[in-house]
């Protein structure tokens, strides 16, 4: 885990993959659930991706319905005993597809 976003590098005998798990907007400073010094991350994966060769790279992206069940809203509860709407599927930023 690295600065509460996780990056994973795997090396078999045969391939190279690095993993990038959800790093996206949410997480990041002025995202609806933000990591503190989330975006100090990003040059880091950018530095391991320049300077490593990976027969795989694989981004993940963290998303859900409107109403998901552990979102305050869903509940008409505050946000500390329910996370906030994060990473809302089909609505900005989070993915589309």
């Amino acid at each position: 885990m690295l600065l509460g976003l996780t990056l994973c590098a795997f090396v078999s005998a045969q391939k190279r993959a690095l993993l990038v798990i959800d790093v996206q907007f949410d997480f990041l400073p002025n995202g609806s659930l933000a990591v503190p010094g989330g975006e100090e991350v990003i040059p880091v994966i950018n530095g391991i991706r320049a300077h490593n060769t990976f027969d795989l790279v694989v981004f993940t992206q963290d998303w859900h319905t409107p109403a998901h069940v552990s979102f305050a809203s869903s509940h008409g509860m505050p946000v500390f005993r329910f996370v906030p709407s994060v990473c809302v599927f089909t609505s900005f930023p989070a993915p589309s597809s």
